[in-house]
């Protein structure tokens, strides 16, 4: 089938008594049943009566394959139940897509995995999981990684702070030049990375969904065809499907609103719609395995980098297995240790030579556990590591480094509106060195899954522009992270010449501090768009200046800073609740509920005096904005300096806020509608913020825990700028 014919079926068909699909030089059309049981504003039979098959699906039924004619709606389908496609069906659920019609998630595995693949979470993933209240349950199945190490061939002239004395090998060349305490990202709420089988995490989440929305996921199908086809412009994309798990091999046509590939570096839905992944593919090969290991090597449980002439390798911990065994992981570079055919010239093709991809499989396939054993014992002696006696290998796999990003990250119906998207391995990969494969993913699904949420639900301003955020933004986060992912691998496994060099630790660990804010998740910013918007850092008067850098909060400047900043996550910081005295962390008042934003109100040291700015802009945000909007779309928080001014006399002096009847002198609108959520903040806590307590503001956080916009707390303002933030993206009442 020539390039024209591949795309004739993703256009939109013109209306008419019968639709043809062109497959070559012949002609295919089918009718299918009318659709039954659909609520809301589903397609009507006529709309669905004549519908062209795809290419290669229930057009010419296999022999022995049952075509299920009755076409099925949902809002949202996902393709793929590994963490991202989980990860954003369990927020649909918990966002309202509980109806059976609402959302379907599908994957051709019938269980979770069992083993291997991804191993670990960063700390702004522990911070989404914590939000959504599963955090405990991850660390019943995890271990913490608490310190890292790094062992060369030569001793390294750096020496950091809080470096153990260098542990050598004579025979080996081995040095510990560096031992310490993993600190990515020193500002996060959770711990900073815990190794856990991605397996657990499916299965948590997987039980999550499942508690909100029963019947929406489906194990078994994988996916034939899909397109969008705007024949049924209520639900423009349309899906086949097929079950080859059970007795009998089923097809079923899906339709829906929108259509997400979750579906891995692999991704069917991502060819379906002639998606090409961009960047580069190495040829250096390496090894994988999870093993339970008898060793004497003294940094087994950190996190570990280990290169001399023997090789380079990787120690990541790992949780106990079923038997109670420690396991650790180790990447190891198998690269020369190939069949010697396979490492001639005339056998290295590049990316789009034809039998690349035949010959890129045929070097992994030739990487056995013997091997990657055998190198090990090789990079570690003199230091015994072996599989311990009585145990099996417990995962392993082999790849070749690939660091590329999608063309696209959605397509769009014939209007604009983007129906189909990716997320997660689907749209970018990477080499697993820095740990951020299923971090970075799950991050997508929770960018994706609130945009996807008012699309449905009509709450968006402009549903297009909304959905367009995704892409603008999740690319670029891709695209950084690969040039990340390229440069720390170019850094950390260089060569050994390279390594003997004066300075190179010092490169390594400045290197390291650059990127761990992005590693960790916290560092990461959006640009600016529909849904971020970097305003101004004036009052009106434009004499005010209303965010500051310091010491806390480093300027802003440094990626885990915890400056209040539109485009970055909202740091976590402890208040006390004024209503109890007890102890709140904000981020448990920024739950996701119903992909509902929050105004988090910073008042100023002024705010006990009637008159006062900080008064009278909580009086306008929560009596003349905040009711424009449903209670499920915008909720609020008032936070409050802890040394304030008195409701009257001299300015100057300072008065704990505890001191004071509290709701006999805030605007009584504060007790009304936000008595459980008003706080106390510290001047250390409004230092971090980068707010100053003497003019306050407002920052409106999204769904997902980012800050959307900083507005200062003037009065004669508040008004006009929340709403054009909000009424862009939300629609009012």
């Amino acid at each position: 089938m020539n390039e024209q014919h591949e795309y004739s079926h993703i256009k939109r068909l013109d209306s008419g008594a019968t639709s043809v699909l062109k497959v070559d030089s012949g002609k295919v059309t089918l009718n299918i049943r009318e659709i039954e049981d659909v609520p809301g504003d589903t397609p009507s039979p006529d709309e669905l009566s004549i519908i062209s098959p795809l290419p290669g699906s229930i057009g010419q039924p296999a022999s022995g394959v049952e075509v299920v004619h009755q076409v099925e709606c949902y809002d949202v389908v996902i393709v793929g139940a590994g963490p991202a496609g989980l990860f954003l069906a369990s927020l649909l659920a918990r966002y309202g897509f509980t109806e059976k019609t609402s959302l379907l998630c599908i994957d051709p595995r019938l269980h979770v995995r069992s083993a291997g693949h991804a191993d670990g979470l960063h700390a702004r993933s522990l911070e989404m999981f914590k939000v959504l209240g599963l955090y405990e349950e991850l660390m019943k199945v995890s271990t913490e990684v608490g310190e890292r190490a790094r062992w060369a061939e030569v001793p390294s002239s750096c020496q950091e702070p809080e470096s153990l004395p260098a542990t050598t090998s004579d025979n080996s060349r081995m040095k510990r030049v560096m031992r310490q305490k993993l600190a990515i990202a020193p500002n996060a709420r959770m711990k900073q990375l815990i190794s856990i089988p991605q397996g657990q995490i499916e299965r948590i989440l997987e039980e999550d969904l499942k508690r909100n929305a029963p019947e929406a996921l489906c194990r078994g199908p994988h996916v034939i065809e899909s397109c969008i086809d705007e024949t049924v412009p209520s639900h423009p994309v349309l899906i086949i499907i097929r079950d080859d798990s059970g007795t009998q091999t089923t097809s079923r046509k899906i339709r829906c609103k929108y259509l997400v590939g979750a579906d891995g570096a692999h991704s069917t839905v991502r060819k379906n719609f002639y998606i090409v992944m961009e960047g580069d593919s190495t040829d250096h090969l390496w090894g994988v395995i999870d093993f339970v290991a008898d060793t004497d090597f003294p940094d087994i449980r950190r996190l570990t980098t280990v290169q001399n002439n023997s090789g380079m390798a990787m120690i990541i911990p790992r949780e106990r297995n079923a038997d109670g065994e420690w396991l650790t992981r180790f990447y190891v570079d198998m690269n020369d240790i190939e069949l010697e055919s396979q490492q001639s010239s005339d056998m290295m093709y590049g990316i789009g030579h034809p039998d690349a991809k035949s010959i890129n499989q045929n070097r992994k396939s030739s990487i056995k556990d013997d091997c990657i054993y055998q190198r090990l014992a090789e990079i570690f002696a003199p230091f015994q590591m072996t599989l311990k006696k009585g145990t099996e290998t417990d995962w392993s796999t082999a790849y070749a480094i690939g660091q590329r990003v999608a063309s696209d990250f959605a397509k769009a119906d014939s209007n604009g509106v983007p129906r189909v998207f990716l997320v997660g391995d689907a749209c970018h990969t990477h080499s697993p060195k820095l740990g951020q494969g299923m971090n970075i993913s799950m991050a997508d699904s929770f960018n994706l899954a609130w945009k996807l949420t008012h699309a449905v639900f009509g709450t968006a301003a402009d549903s297009t522009s909304l959905l367009q955020s995704y892409v603008s933004e999740r690319r670029l986060i891709a695209q950084q992270l690969v040039e990340l992912d390229r440069r720390w691998y170019s850094m950390q496994w260089a060569d050994s010449e390279r390594k003997k060099q004066p300075g190179y630790q010092e490169e390594c660990t400045k290197l390291y501090q650059e990127i761990s804010g992005f590693t960790s998740g916290c560092g990461i910013e959006y640009a600016e768009s529909v849904v971020v918007v970097k305003p101004a850092q004036t009052s009106a008067d434009n004499t005010s200046n209303f965010i500051f850098g310091t010491v806390e909060n480093d300027g802003g400047l440094h990626p885990n800073s915890g400056m209040i900043k539109p485009g970055k996550r909202l740091l976590n910081i402890r208040m006390l609740r004024l209503a109890d005295g007890c102890q709140w962390d904000i981020h448990d008042s920024l739950a996701p509920d119903a992909g509902s934003f929050k105004a988090v109100i910073l008042c100023g040291r002024d705010i006990l005096s009637p008159a006062s700015d900080s008064a009278k802009a909580i009086q306008i945000i929560l009596e003349r904005v905040v009711p424009k909007f449903s209670i499920a779309l915008l909720k609020t928080s008032v936070v409050t300096p802890e040394m304030v001014h008195a409701p009257t006399g001299p300015s100057e002096r300072l008065f704990a806020i505890s001191e004071y009847d509290l709701w006999g002198l805030l605007p009584s609108c504060t007790k009304r509608d936000a008595e459980m959520t008003t706080y106390a903040l510290s001047d250390t806590g409004y230092n971090t913020y980068g707010i100053d307590p003497n003019v306050g503001a407002v920052a409106v956080v999204r769904p997902d825990g980012i800050v959307g916009t900083v507005i200062p707390l003037d009065p004669r303002v508040i008004e006009a700028q929340l709403k054009e933030f909000l009424e862009a993206i939300l629609v009012a009442k």
